[in-house]
């Protein structure tokens, strides 16, 4: 026949204690395993690079301020010491080798072309577009480009976007601004 034992109710705490204490053990060393041995993989990045006539440092200031970025490197030909460019004339070693804007968790790589690249000539089948989150931004970074360009669709609303304006800015790229919903 079946005999009931009693179990103290603290030997019943004592080992539910123990065994919380094996289970957090066990979670941290889960934790220790996957930041050692588990890499985070990088994604390609498709990165725009906008090429200018000698005037990449005025354009890459007034995007960062239309679109509140963040330049995070600007060099120049005169610094760059790259010897392809050391013949450079002197206005020419002041353009831009190499800079980058970024723009949230993204990036452009921006530079001017110089005597002995290819011939700087203004694309209009390419462009950028920039999805902001509401009306008023895409107003604000549109007022900021304006001056100079040529607008190719009005903002407007449209069947995609509250708010969407298409132009070529004063440095010869085409730029769409809009918002990606119609709500806002």
């Amino acid at each position: 026949m079946y005999q009931k034992k009693s179990f103290p109710v603290s030997d019943f705490y004592k080992t539910k204690n123990f065994l919380c204490g094996i289970i957090n053990q066990i979670s941290c060393c889960m934790v220790i395993c996957r930041l050692i041995f588990i890499k985070e993989e990088k994604k390609m990045q498709i990165v725009p690079t906008l090429n200018l006539g000698g005037n990449c440092r005025e354009a890459i200031h007034m995007y960062e301020k239309a679109f509140n970025g963040k330049i995070s490197c600007l060099i120049t030909y005169g610094e760059s010491g790259d010897p392809e460019y050391a013949l450079l004339k002197e206005d020419q070693k002041d353009h831009i080798y190499h800079s980058e804007l970024v723009l949230g968790d993204q990036r452009i790589i921006m530079s001017d072309l110089v005597e002995g690249d290819i011939e700087f000539q203004v694309c209009y089948s390419n462009f950028l577009t920039v999805m902001l989150d509401t009306k008023e931004e895409v107003r604000q970074a549109y007022e900021i480009m304006k001056e100079g360009s040529k607008t190719i669709y009005q903002m407007e609303a449209t069947p995609y976007s509250s708010c969407r304006v298409v132009f070529i800015d004063k440095f010869g790229i085409r730029w769409g601004i809009m918002t990606e919903q119609t709500e806002r």
